[in-house]
């Protein structure tokens, strides 16, 4: 990153530190948490949130449903961010698409503050 904005002598020092592949995935790991943890606190303290459901297939042929939510927060401030992206294995019936929305939403404090669900129009 640090190349792409043309800073050469930032990028070398970023080079002269070595990581094992361990202290990279616990990093990562360290990283969805904190993040998961804030999303959940911003969902928790929404008033409303509403749901965007997309389902495409990548180059493996596997489906793969993206959800974005948006929240409302009491001072009408609005927030948007991708929730998660699920893949699904199988059949990608209506069925199965609210399987993993009704259990991804159960995650987040159920459809209690939830106020719309949106999709493409798609038959599924």
């Amino acid at each position: 990153m640090a190349k792409q904005f043309n800073e050469l002598k930032v990028a070398e020092k970023f080079e002269t530190v070595s990581v094992s592949h361990q202290t990279i995935v616990r990093r990562v790991n360290h990283i969805n948490e904190h993040v998961s943890k804030k999303l959940r606190d911003v969902v928790e303290k929404c008033k409303y949130f509403s749901l965007c459901l997309d389902e495409s297939t990548d180059l493996s042929d596997i489906s793969q449903l993206v959800i974005f939510i948006r929240t409302i927060q009491d001072d009408f401030s609005v927030a948007e961010e991708m929730l998660d992206l699920i893949p699904l294995h199988g059949t990608t019936k209506g069925t199965d698409i609210f399987e993993a929305v009704n259990n991804l939403v159960s995650d987040y404090g159920g459809f209690d503050k939830c106020s719309c669900i949106v999709t493409d129009g798609a038959r599924a």
